[in-house]
This record gives structure tokens, sequence and C-alpha cells, in this order.
């Protein structure tokens, strides 16, 4: 049986990849224009997905090296999946926003590589 902590973490995670795809996918005319750098906030919300499938594994009792390679290549092959299918949305693949995604999650893998293994070390 799954523990709280983990049924909390999957809906966490579905439910912001869920979200992210829908915002990713909302057609070009109708997107909201925003006073920040697109890059910007490709990079955040891979981070967040990136902190959320890392935290998800971990609390499935993975192991560090398990779990870094994983998010990493899941995530980058995702971010390129999403980026690609955005053009049938009359929108286009642009692979600064992938290289943005790619940044963010490789930044949520250290910090939680480093979380993790200090948690260990303090067992």
């Amino acid at each position: 049986m799954m523990s709280r902590t983990t049924r909390l973490t999957w809906i966490a995670l579905l439910s912001f990849w869920i979200l992210l795809f829908a915002a990713t996918h909302i057609p070009g005319p109708e997107l909201p224009q925003v006073n920040v750098s697109d890059k910007l906030i490709h990079g955040s919300a891979f981070f967040c997905l990136g902190v959320l499938l890392y935290a998800t594994f971990w609390v499935r009792g993975g192991k560090i090296s398990g779990i870094w390679w994983k998010v990493l290549l899941i995530l980058t092959l995702y971010g390129a999946f999403d980026e690609w299918t955005q053009q049938f949305v009359n929108r286009f693949t642009d692979v600064d926003d992938w290289m943005a995604d790619t940044i963010g999650v490789a930044i949520a893998v250290a910090l939680m590589t480093l979380v993790h293994w200090a948690r260990l070390r303090l067992e």
C-alpha cells in the first residue's frame, strides 16, 4: 500500500505535469503577454517539474545513483517532445526553449541530489 507522502507526491507531480502540458499547448494567438523572459519561465517550470519528479522517485525509496540520471533523461526527452508538439497548436518549436527546460531540470537534479546526499549523511 502506498504511503500518504508517496500518494501526495504523485498527485503533485501529475497535477503539475498536466498543468504544464496544457500551458505549453495554448494556441499561439491566445497566449498572454508577460514582461518576463520566456527562457526564465521555461527554466523555472522545468525546475519545478524536476524537483517533483526527483521527490517522487525519492519517496519510493530510490537511491541517489538511480534517481538523478532518470530524472534528467526523462525530462530532457519530455522537453524535446513538448517543444516538438507545440507546432500542432499554432506555436513553434524552439531549441532555445528546450535548452532552458534542460538547464532548469539540471539545476533541480543537482540541488535535489545535494539535499538527498546531505540527508543520508545526517542519518
